[in-house]
């Protein structure tokens, strides 16, 4: 299939064939498809003509051990420099057990892209999943790391430490993305601020102030019956 534009499926062995007439592909990674990371890493090099690229995890992976984490750095390979406009890394946890994911920090494809980022001169547009602030990622953005990016939205997989759109604002790493680069929209998929019943817990609403950034009834109130709750009111958040 020589004139093969679109591309979504999981890592198979072989893949390195179907490169270079690629301009978008979804990989579905998983752990049982170790012996596919060749094919499909080789295949990413070979990609020139590759504008968009989604990395899906399933189950979300933990260290850098798990199968495909570097995959995002195979960009680099196309004469050092990707034509890549549009990447997702979608890392996401959501029903999986978490009983045991108190205190982890997980997003082990921040490395490989903070790596990778340099080579991607067109990007545009980055999205990922989160379970901290990434720090090192915010203040890595700039006009000279990434000169074409012009939106970057962050899903987090988990509430704390940043509970909410307000809580995000306070953060010197996201004030510093901000004024560095003021051509950039910054998006994250929460609530524009804590519910009335939880605010005491987040530091930045507990002050009550910005309450009038976003459009909001500032007395919602916690249910504890689960009536209402946070993701009733999640949404892509402007941070500004």
């Amino acid at each position: 299939m020589p004139n093969l534009r679109e591309l979504a499926c999981s890592l198979l062995p072989g893949m390195e064939t179907l490169g270079p007439s690629l301009t978008k592909v979804t990989l579905h990674v998983t752990p049982d498809m170790r012996q596919g990371v060749l094919g499909a890493t080789e295949m990413l090099r070979r990609a020139s003509k590759l504008r968009e690229l989604t990395l899906k995890y399933r189950p979300a992976a933990r260290t850098s051990a798990h199968v495909g984490v570097a995959l995002v750095e195979a960009l680099t390979a196309w004469s050092g420099r990707s034509a890549v406009e549009v990447l997702e890394i979608d890392n996401n946890c959501e029903g999986e057990d978490r009983d045991d994911d108190d205190g982890v920090e997980f997003l082990p494809q921040l490395q490989p892209l903070l790596r990778t980022l340099p080579s991607l001169p067109s990007l545009r547009h980055l999205e990922l999943s989160v379970y901290v602030p990434p720090d090192e990622l915010l203040l890595t953005i700039t006009s000279e790391t990434v000169p074409a990016l012009r939106e970057l939205k962050l899903r987090p997989m988990r509430w704390l430490p940043a509970r909410c759109a307000h809580d995000w604002c306070h953060k010197v790493s996201v004030q510093t993305l901000l004024s560095v680069n003021p051509a950039l929209k910054f998006s994250v998929f929460t609530t524009p601020y804590c519910l009335k019943g939880q605010r005491e817990s987040c530091g930045s609403c507990a002050q009550g102030c910005h309450n009038t950034l976003w459009e909001w009834d500032w007395e919602v109130e916690y249910d504890e019956d689960d009536d209402v709750t946070r993701s009733d009111y999640q949404d892509w958040i402007h941070i500004q």
